[in-house]
């Protein structure tokens, strides 16, 4: 039987290549025609370029002498070479491409390739050490068919060569073993890592070998249970090594004989260090990158197709939109029924999806950069985010989604709105108060201010901007003072309180009220003066004018009280006159003359007499300012007493009954406060029911700052109408005839309260009795 380079390759189940010394495929297996779509006998590394379209693994083209067949051609051997192939189904196959020289006597006399498809490897493996098995018993067949198939010996030898060198030659470490643990074959590559020759490796154990038996019995331990079971194996191994902990991938094949009985183990094994050490490096730096997504303060979401159909967030995101983990925020996704869609805007106008950042970074393959977004979630919340967008790509440029990376800048926004706020009331405020604030730098004598510094002094642009400018507007007569007075409190580091006057340019004069105080730099020196300006123009008019009206009044109160004590002085004498001899005539004429003599003497004394009363009661008020004393801290216990003394005889009288409460220090003049006492106790004497007896309680009560003091009686009463007339001067509520008396008494008690800082005020009931009420300060 004729044995073909086709047959022996078709037992290698990877796609396999073997090319001729000019560079053409001289035979290729199945699985390399089937990824072509065609015939690839007689095809040149070129066609094979454009046949599978291939490049780099990150899409850059190659040209035919880049590919590691074109490498092996000039002897040079191509391991496990990363490509990207696109096959004849469309698809594309990230590849291992080992290529191997063919040599006949030291001479290149071709190239064998095989392809390897990494996301299969494993099973592409197993089966390749399948095929080899099974293309040794195909040699071992062929070997007993001889004389059937000598006309074929040649070139079956070729081949038997041909696939030998292949096997010897390829970087992989390839060998057969029997189940007790005997070499019975070993490639050029297993023969050079245990660094002898196949005559001293074949029919020798592992151990007496020398090889590691840490790296050797895990794998011949699965040689044996391989050749039990015809199965095939495969597994990776970790054993340490001095340049520390190295991996081996191997994968163990039945190798059957003719009679279909496997009697040894096909063992195929390569170093894979650095590959896991990459893919440990990538894990790594995998979790490091989940870890610091998840952790990072900064909302981030993913969509990994172009339309940004699906988008999903990190932890910081999901809490952000109030929504669940994995959950999809899309605003292109259906909306709920029962859940508001999210809203969004910038620029003071709503935005549609298509407008969105990552919408916009997907769809046109840009970055979107400081996107300021606001957010109405379905909750009603409002939040605001800061950030950017940009498009993911394939290997090939296409976009293929979009990250977006945003800051939750929800508090900042508030702030700034609430400064602005503060701000605009501040300004409101500075232009309804007439306050300006202005900032002066000492050295440069630069004076910063407020536009109401500008309306106070009466400009419509920024004339004042320096020290000197500001100096040549204040009034003439008071920049002297202003400027000592100011200098030495920025010297002594206190704050400074000026009132001075301003010139404006029409000439008007204004009042400014200017507060501040100096601020010290590195140097200890004052380097700045802040302060704010206040117009109290109307405040010091206003100030003037009552000046003037008090000034007034204490004159008229001066010249009255002089009017009153001359007066009721002068008064006195001749009225003593008139009364003295209107009791004479009344002593020795009554009954003499006629009825209507004694009723007109009679008239006389009594006006006379009342006349007297009311002149003494003149002079009391008179005095109540010129004789008054400082306050001090008074006994209203003690002075209470003092009064009770003074109308023992009108009290027992009135078989009066006191109840006098426990009374504080008060601070008061003592002559006076007691004057309040007997004219109020007076009047309840005076005023009291006829069929009820006087009863009189004098209480006090603190209050904020002072005390109340209370004297209450259960006399007649008084109407609420009468509550303030009763307080005026000479205001009487009965006749002569009912009660005697010339209205003064309250009025005194009201004027000698309001001298000690204090209101009264009363409380009654007609037919019940009636409270005082008046307050002293605490002593």
């Amino acid at each position: 039987m004729l044995v073909t380079p086709q047959l022996s390759l078709s037992a290698i189940r990877q796609p396999a290549f073997l090319y001729g010394p000019d560079g053409r495929i001289t035979a290729a297996n199945d699985l390399a025609e089937v990824l072509a779509g065609r015939s690839l006998a007689g095809r040149s590394i070129a066609a094979v370029v454009g046949i599978f379209d291939v490049r780099s693994p990150d899409g850059t083209p190659l040209m035919a002498a880049d590919l590691p067949t074109a490498r092996a051609l000039t002897g040079e051997e191509a391991v496990d070479v990363p490509l990207a192939v696109t096959v004849a189904d469309g698809r594309t196959l990230h590849v291992l491409v080992t290529a191997a020289p063919i040599r006949n006597g030291g001479e290149v006399v071709g190239a064998f390739s095989i392809w390897q498809d990494m996301s299969v490897r494993e099973r592409m493996r197993a089966e390749s050490e399948t095929a080899a098995e099974e293309l040794r018993a195909q040699q071992a067949e062929l070997r007993e068919q001889g004389d059937e198939l000598h006309r074929a010996y040649a070139d079956l030898d070729r081949q038997r060569q041909l696939l030998d060198a292949i096997v010897r030659t390829v970087p992989s470490r390839i060998s057969l073993w029997a189940a007790d643990g005997h070499c019975l074959w070993a490639n050029d590559t297993m023969m050079a890592l245990v660094g002898r020759a196949r005559d001293d490796l074949i029919g020798r154990s592992w151990q007496e070998i020398g090889m590691d038996p840490r790296v050797v019995a895990p794998v011949m331990e699965a040689v044996g249970v391989v050749v039990a079971t015809g199965v095939p194996r495969r597994n990776e191994l970790e054993y340490p090594s001095a340049d520390g902990p190295r991996w081996l991938e191997y994968e163990i094949a039945p190798f059957r004989n003719p009679g279909g009985t496997v009697t040894a183990a096909l063992v195929v094994s390569r170093d894979i260090t650095d590959r896991m050490k990459v893919d440990e490096t990538l894990r790594r730096r995998l979790e490091e990158l989940e870890t610091l997504t998840e952790t990072v303060p900064v909302a981030i979401w993913v969509s990994q197709d172009s339309a940004c159909g699906e988008i999903t967030g990190n932890r910081m995101a999901n809490e952000l939109y109030e929504v669940r983990e994995g959950e999809n925020v899309s605003a292109g996704s259906p909306p709920s029924k029962s859940i508001p869609p999210r809203r969004f805007f910038a620029g003071g106008r709503e935005l549609s999806a298509e407008e969105l950042p990552m919408q916009v970074a997907a769809a046109h393959g840009v970055e979107v950069r400081d996107a300021e977004i606001e957010v109405l979630l379905p909750s009603g919340r409002r939040i605001f985010m800061l950030g950017s967008a940009s498009p993911l790509r394939e290997a090939s440029g296409a976009v293929r989604g979009c990250l977006g990376a945003f800051l939750d800048i929800t508090e900042r926004k508030r702030t700034e709105e609430a400064l602005r706020e503060s701000e605009e009331r501040l300004r409101l405020a500075q232009e309804t108060a007439h306050v300006s604030v202005w900032d002066r730098d000492v050295r440069t004598g630069r004076l910063t201010n407020t536009p109401e510094l500008l309306r106070l002094y009466g400009f419509d642009e920024d004339l004042i901007d320096t020290y000197d400018g500001w100096r040549e507007h204040v009034h003439p007569d008071d920049i002297g003072w202003v400027e000592a007075e100011r200098e030495a409190a920025l010297a002594r580091s206190e704050s400074f309180d000026l009132e001075y006057r301003i010139l404006r340019p029409s000439g008007e004069v204004r009042w400014l009220s200017s507060i501040g105080r100096g601020y010290r730099d590195a140097s200890g020196e004052i380097g700045r003066v802040l302060g704010v300006a206040i117009d109290i123009t109307e405040r010091k008019t206003a100030e003037l004018a009552l000046a003037r009206s008090a000034a007034d009044l204490q004159r008229s109160n001066e010249e009255l009280q002089r009017f009153a004590y001359v007066a009721s002085h002068d008064l006195q004498e001749p009225l003593r006159s008139i009364v003295s001899f209107s009791q004479l005539l009344e002593r020795r004429y009554k009954g003499k003359l006629d009825a209507d003599a004694d009723e007109f003497i009679g008239f006389i004394v009594e006006g006379g007499n009342r006349m007297q009363r009311l002149i003494m009661d003149l002079l009391r008020v008179s005095r109540i300012e010129t004789t008054a004393k400082p306050l001090k801290p008074t006994d209203a216990g003690a002075v209470v007493a003092g009064a009770i003394r003074l109308l023992d005889s009108p009290l027992r009288e009135a078989g009066a009954t006191l109840e006098i409460d426990d009374l504080p220090v008060v601070r008061a003049d003592a002559a006076q406060l007691e004057q309040v006492f007997v004219n109020l106790i007076g009047n309840a004497i005076k005023y009291r029911r006829p069929d009820v007896p006087l009863e009189v309680r004098i209480s006090a009560r603190r209050e904020r700052g002072g005390w109340e003091l209370a004297v209450q009686d259960n006399g007649i009463g008084i109407e609420e109408e009468y509550f303030d007339r009763i307080f005026q001067m000479f205001q009487r509520l009965h006749t002569y005839d009912e009660f005697s008396g010339t209205g003064i008494g309250l009025a005194v008690v009201k004027k000698i309260v309001e001298r000690h800082g204090g209101t009264i005020r009363v409380e009654s009931t007609p037919g019940e009795g009636s409270t005082f009420f008046f307050t002293l300060p605490a002593a």
